[in-house]
């Protein structure tokens, strides 16, 4: 619903450049008053001056005195031709007009002086302005390296946004943790950034996305027991096998929807429990990430079933908790966040919350997902012939579908929507794999040397498609899907004396596509679904050879969105929904997300690679029986010239 404000001039003696002045000043507040939702009417042969500040409305200095005032109802209709409720004042154009003969535009005055001024319709205002005109919401994405807060209109607009970092811990090799009081400080501190760019009144939801497979343990009065355990961490790879075999390999992948991996937190609590058993057993809540702000922004423990899901601890098909995993870990669902469908009101920020974040306490709380599902979301990826990519620190791939499923050629995961899954490949060096090559290899720090990655992409322009034979088998950090083993390795096969860095750095490019066209491959085969393109996202997606490099090698049509951060975007459709802006989330992803660019694969450069496609597919088989498939190899790098 809309305000109007209807402005009657009733004064006639005012000199021009006192009605210029009031004039210009006029229109540029009125555009202001409409971009918060008023309609701004003027009657009368002359214009008078109602002034909008940052948070309420306001006069000017000394500028009007009421002349007559009425508080009345007025059917007028805004350009939409819609019926709108109005309030109207008349003001004395004479007393505008005097402080103004110095030419002094004077200070600002605060709220009071609306209210003394024009106290029948000051609250009337306010009111229309913190629930009428609540016409943003905010995507909270907290990731593993920094918080974003974006706050979107209904057509996906950004309004505002702010980012802050979040330190990231190595007690010793191959060990990740955060402090979780840090993912709240970083939070608080983007929010208020965001509060004060608009006015707090203007959001009426707010949702999370969040970094997935993360856990920090609490204890019953809700102190940390340990920092963080996050998503990178590897020390519990010993615990993935026996852990998975007490339960049935396949029964625990049947029921989570994960094939044994040491990226989902259950295998983790198994570390601690073994590792920790004092602390272990102190135990009183899990939070993964979405749990931990939630409490902090309403003092309850409660996450989505898109953030719950990646937890390995969830009946995904039936949404809810484990009992059988939960058993096995002598753990209880007390000791979990109650889990609810995306999109569904969780509850209202408290007044403690409100002060820390400079959001209003009538500011819904919604809940939102996973960032990974939450990317898809933001990509609009709710159908199955568009999927997902986002090129990340890890690269995963999503494709919708309405089934559960599972497989080794993906794992499951729920939608960040009202029903169905993501059918997810990941593959865990993406532009990890990049930085790692500048970083070890080259032994370039890139942030003393930012322009490195222009020079690479333009070496590797110059090199051909196939990378004069070159292959690159990017299991830096194990294999996910199909093979799901944790101890696979990276292998650079082909080179020579006659390969640069141009070629390694295209090389690694072309590898990381190679993988996920043998992804989705696997994907469209077990499920019968045909994708045809894929919506890149991602910090790699700023790499326009990249994107030809994955159109080429995939046959398929890459997407560049209008909005690259679509994990904070699928968050904010998540609080749109909550709001009852759209009636789902398929419509709300249809208002609120746009493609900006469409790259179609090349022919040629296509054929090119289906040929050297064949020789990466037997690289790991290779490496894993000790057959490397020299002949293959050879015969195919005649194609890359």
């Amino acid at each position: 619903m809309r305000v109007a404000i209807v402005v009657q001039w009733v004064g006639q003696r005012c000199e021009r450049s006192h009605l210029m002045r009031y004039t210009l000043w006029c229109e540029h507040q009125q555009s202001q008053l409409e971009q918060i939702g008023f309609k701004f009417v003027i009657k009368g042969p002359r214009h008078a001056l109602l002034r909008a500040f940052d948070n309420e409305l306001e006069t000017s200095p000394r500028c009007f005195r009421a002349h007559k005032l009425e508080r009345t109802r007025i059917k007028k209709c805004n350009a939409s031709g819609e019926n709108v409720p109005c309030c109207a004042a008349e003001f004395d154009g004479r007393a505008a007009a005097r402080p103004y003969h110095n030419g002094s535009s004077g200070a600002s005055p605060h709220r009071e002086r609306f209210v003394k001024l024009f106290p029948g319709i000051a609250e009337e205002m306010k009111s229309h302005i913190t629930k009428k005109i609540a016409d943003l919401v905010i995507g909270l994405d907290s990731s593993t390296t920094g918080t974003k807060a974006i706050a979107f209109d209904k057509k996906g607009n950004v309004a505002a946004q702010a980012h802050e970092a979040i330190p990231l811990f190595s007690p010793q090799p191959n060990y990740y943790e955060q402090d979780p009081d840090d993912w709240w400080v970083s939070a608080q501190k983007t929010l208020r950034k965001i509060t004060r760019q608009i006015d707090p009144g203007r959001i009426t939801a707010l949702a999370v996305s969040n970094q997935r497979e993360t856990f920090v343990p609490l204890d019953r009065n809700g102190n940390r027991l340990r920092p963080a355990i996050l998503w990178l961490d590897e020390r519990c790879k010993d615990e993935v096998e026996p852990f998975s075999q007490k339960i049935g390999t396949g029964k625990i992948h049947l029921i989570t929807g994960k094939p044994a991996d040491y990226a989902p937190v259950v295998y983790r609590l198994a570390w601690m429990k073994k590792h920790e058993p004092d602390l272990f057993r102190k135990i009183h809540m899990i939070c993964d990430v979405h749990t931990w702000l939630v409490w902090k922004l309403t003092r309850s423990f409660k996450t989505s079933w898109a953030s719950a899901d990646p937890l390995g601890l969830f009946d995904l098909k039936n949404k809810r908790w484990s009992a059988l995993i939960l058993n096995a870990l002598n753990l209880t669902e007390e000791q979990l966040p109650g889990a609810y469908r995306p999109g569904t009101v969780i509850g209202r920020v408290t007044k403690e919350a409100s002060e820390q974040t400079g959001l209003s306490t009538e500011t819904l709380i919604v809940a939102g997902g996973g960032d990974g599902q939450a990317a898809g979301l933001g990509a609009n990826a709710l159908t199955s012939e568009r999927a997902y990519l986002n090129l990340g620190t890890a690269v995963v791939a999503g494709v919708y579908g309405t089934q559960y499923r599972t497989s080794k050629a993906y794992r499951t995961m729920s939608a960040c929507s009202e029903s169905g899954y993501y059918y997810e490949c990941s593959l865990r060096a993406g532009t990890f794999a990049v930085d790692w090559f500048i970083k070890n290899i080259l032994n370039i720090a890139p942030a003393k040397h930012p322009d490195i990655y222009k020079q690479l992409e333009q070496e590797a322009r110059h090199v051909p498609a196939g990378s004069d034979g070159l292959l690159h088998l990017p299991y830096l950090c194990g294999a996910m899907n199909p093979y799901w083993d944790i101890n696979a390795r990276g292998a650079f096969v082909g080179l020579s004396s006659a390969h640069h860095r141009g070629h390694l750095y295209r090389s690694i490019l072309e590898g990381i596509a190679f993988e996920q066209l043998f992804a989705i491959n696997a994907v469209e085969k077990t499920t019968g679904i045909r994708v045809r393109e894929f919506v890149a996202i991602g910090g790699g997606a700023a790499s326009d050879l990249w994107c030809h490099i994955l159109a080429d090698v995939t046959g398929k049509n890459i997407c560049l969105p209008q909005n690259t951060e679509a994990s904070g975007l699928g968050a904010g459709i998540a609080a749109a929904v909550g709001a009852g802006w759209h009636p789902t989330f398929k419509a709300a992803a249809q208002a609120m997300t746009g493609v900006e660019k469409t790259i179609k694969p090349d022919t040629q450069n296509h054929q090119k690679y289906q040929r050297r496609f064949t020789a990466y597919k037997n690289i790991y088989p290779g490496l894993k029986t000790g057959r490397l498939f020299y002949r293959s190899l050879t015969s195919c790098s005649g194609d890359s010239a």
